[in-house]
């Protein structure tokens, strides 16, 4: 209703008002994550039909079909409003042979609801459609709106009982369209929207948060929708930024607004994934320090934060797997890519990895801690090297132990003057022994070199 209208029946009322920029962010995230449903968006901001979004789903239906609809248009029309009721909008959804009657058809036919109605208009069935709707549907002038009220046009089917000469004259340079609509004829095309190359999502605050929690929250809130538009650009975040922008009026504020930048082990694209590694790397001593806010004891910040973004920098394609029709998918395919992700935010990038076998003779260097990378093949061919058994986990630096007290010994490996022109002894054996208390189930294979000069005995790690 008016604004005076609503101030007359509550006195006690609060303005707030809604930039423009505000919503085209929206439409621009509600946009991409559209890309999933088809190859060609548009949007448009305060229309003739309000805020709008077009999706050309020509061609898509049918690999939504089900048994109960196998053209699969509903489907399809069920699953777009389920993706845009995951971002936190509404919205009404109207799929037609044309882009202006799709639109008209979702903002004003009476059946269409604000929250997820869906409506079919079948093929040929246009002019119908466009037939039920009110005068306001065409966008038409004041003053061509106010004549069709004089003479009693209350709907756009009315139009069609006018003579079409003097309705052509007073619509003026809409006469061409409005008469094509009239007859269901609607080609008018879409002008396509191209995503930017780095997308960013940005909340602007209405106060400044003084609390962990608050802004855990919002970043929550930024990893949803980030996470939408990488699933509609079937893509996945390599590279990271989290900017917070402080208010700067407060003593103590830093002279620029901090940033946190992050790098992911294995690139992720799912909401829960990416807010558990931006969540890990705020909370590391590590990233409280290069954004420059301490917290106390309760959980709160010294300067206040006024926004937040997150921007992709840098990413990689989505390629899917598929699925074994047999054998379930392991959960680790899922779990490790975040977990990685997750350690390497908390511990640095260097400090995990995977072990790997070095191609090299010297047994003690054939384990090597590398950076996980989620796509890399597996190996399956021979060793690189030798056949012999190789180390499954690697301590962080050999132990000395008595020799004594990893008998017995089984030879795999024996070296001499291996890589010679390194430093280091250049012969050893390699053995492998039992290790632990074997009364309480600690028995296990480790992986020992012994020195021959000395006798000294040193435990590289563990086989599996």
């Amino acid at each position: 209703m008016p604004r005076f209208a609503a101030i007359a029946l509550h006195d006690v009322l609060s303005e707030r008002g809604v930039e423009r920029a505000d919503v085209q962010a929206a439409l621009v995230t509600v946009a991409e994550r559209m890309l999933a449903f088809g190859a060609t968006v548009s949007f448009e901001v305060n229309g003739a039909t309000g805020d709008v979004v077009w999706v050309d789903v020509t061609g898509c239906a049918h690999l939504h079909a089900r048994p109960d609809d196998p053209g699969g248009e509903r489907a399809l029309a069920e699953a777009i409003v389920g993706a845009v009721l995951a971002l936190g909008h509404g919205c009404r959804l109207a799929i037609a042979d044309g882009a202006r009657v799709a639109a008209a058809v979702a903002r004003f036919a009476p059946r269409a609801s604000s929250h997820g109605s869906v409506i079919l208009v079948p093929p040929g069935g246009n002019a119908r459609a466009m037939a039920a709707l009110p005068l306001v549907a065409l966008g038409l002038s004041p003053e061509a709106q106010g004549w069709l009220s004089k003479v009693g046009a209350r709907r756009v089917g009315d139009l069609s009982r006018l003579p079409r000469p003097a309705l052509a004259s007073r619509l003026g340079r809409d006469a061409a369209r409005v008469m094509a609509l009239l007859t269901g004829d609607d080609r008018a095309p879409i002008r396509p929207y191209v995503p930017p190359e780095r997308p960013i999502e940005r909340a602007a605050l209405e106060y400044g948060i003084t609390h962990h929690e608050a802004l855990f929250f919002v970043i929550k809130r930024l990893c949803d929708r980030l996470a939408a538009r990488l699933e509609g650009r079937v893509k996945r975040a390599a590279k990271l930024v989290l900017r917070l922008e402080v208010d700067h009026a407060v003593a103590g504020a830093p002279a620029r607004d901090p940033e946190l930048p992050l790098t992911l082990a294995s690139p992720l694209s799912r909401a829960d994934d990416l807010f558990a590694v931006v969540r890990a790397k705020v909370e590391s001593p590590d990233g409280g320090a290069r954004i420059a806010i301490e917290r106390d004891a309760h959980g709160a910040l010294d300067v206040p934060i006024l926004a937040v973004s997150l921007e992709v920098t840098e990413e990689v394609a989505a390629e899917s797997v598929p699925l074994h029709l047999f054998v379930p998918e392991a959960r680790a395919e899922r779990a490790l890519p975040r977990l990685v992700a997750e350690l390497s935010a908390e511990l640095g990038g260097s400090a995990v990895g995977v072990l790997a076998l070095a191609d090299t003779w010297v047994t003690i260097l054939r384990s090597r801690l590398v950076p996980y990378d989620a796509a890399a093949p597996s190996r399956t061919g021979p060793p690189l090297v030798s056949a012999g058994e190789e180390m499954s986990r690697l301590l962080p630096a050999p132990r000395a132990v008595p020799r004594g007290a990893l008998a017995p010994l089984r030879l795999i490996a024996r070296s001499e003057h291996v890589e010679w022109w390194k430093a280091g002894p250049h012969a050893h054996d390699a053995f492998v022994a039992f290790w632990g208390d074997t009364g309480r189930g600690g028995r296990g294979s480790a992986w020992v070199s012994v020195d021959r000069r000395t006798g000294d005995a040193l435990v590289h790690g563990w086989l599996d």
